[in-house]
């Protein structure tokens, strides 16, 4: 009897049913014929960012190791179940070594350290770009105000709303920034597949990170222009006209 993989079932028998299936184990005209009884997913051994390989399950009365990995589900604190685990162990066989001893969480947080490093490096690099284009935002659109001053006051005094100036300004602010998003919405999906190397479990292109990461780009361009659009729309025509 023997349990495969997935990816060794599709290597092996694409396309019709496993279970039932006889291979040999390990290949050669002397192994015995083994029959398949069961289909699991495929593990990452080597790490998330690389692929399955094909693996096969034997009883451990069919084919025994020199050592064997254990897996305990807990409810609780899982490192206060070691002295009751190791006490099992040593009832069934005094002379059992026992080393390796750790959780589950500690196993990934070593697996996915780089990876989650790497991520909150990007997350600080994102904060720090956003800061910035807020900085930049504002700056040029206090400028943009302020050339635009004796325009403002004379819209004023032909009757303009104050709001009506305000979303002027906004409106100025956002139609860069969204020919920014698309340009580089377009180079992200066009280098997808370079993406897709530092990914696991992720598509490359998912429409919801795009648009989100659009939203936030409006959000910080329509925060950094709130002052400069106050500004003017409480511009007072007659100090805009007899500076101008």
């Amino acid at each position: 009897m023997v349990i495969i993989n997935r990816r060794l079932a599709e290597i092996e028998w694409p396309g019709v049913s496993h279970i039932g299936q006889r291979m040999k184990y390990p290949r050669g005209a002397d192994a015995p014929l083994l029959t398949v009884i069961g289909v699991v997913s495929d593990i990452h051994h080597l790490g998330p960012g690389e692929p399955s390989r094909p693996e096969l399950y034997l009883p451990y009365a069919q084919r025994s190791l020199p050592m064997m990995a254990v897996a305990v589900r807990t409810a609780g604190d899982p490192m206060a179940l070691v002295p009751a685990i190791r006490a099992e162990v040593f009832r069934i066989d005094a002379s059992q070594p026992i080393s390796g001893v750790s959780t589950m969480a500690a196993h990934l947080d070593q697996t996915y350290g780089r990876a989650r490093f790497l991520a909150t490096l990007t997350l600080l690099f994102g904060a720090a770009m956003c800061l910035l284009a807020v900085i930049g935002v504002y700056g040029v659109t206090s400028v943009a105000v302020a050339q635009r001053t004796r325009e403002f006051g004379v819209r004023t005094a032909l009757g303009a709303s104050p709001s009506r100036l305000g979303c002027d300004v906004l409106l100025t602010s956002l139609i860069p920034v969204g020919w920014g998003a698309f340009i580089g919405i377009g180079g992200a999906a066009s280098a997808s597949h370079l993406i897709g190397t530092l990914l696991f479990g992720t598509p490359p292109i998912e429409p919801m990170v795009y648009g989100a990461a659009a939203t936030v780009l409006a959000v910080v361009t329509l925060v950094a222009s709130l002052g400069p659009a106050r500004r003017a729309a409480t511009i007072d025509p007659v100090t805009a006209l007899r500076d101008g």
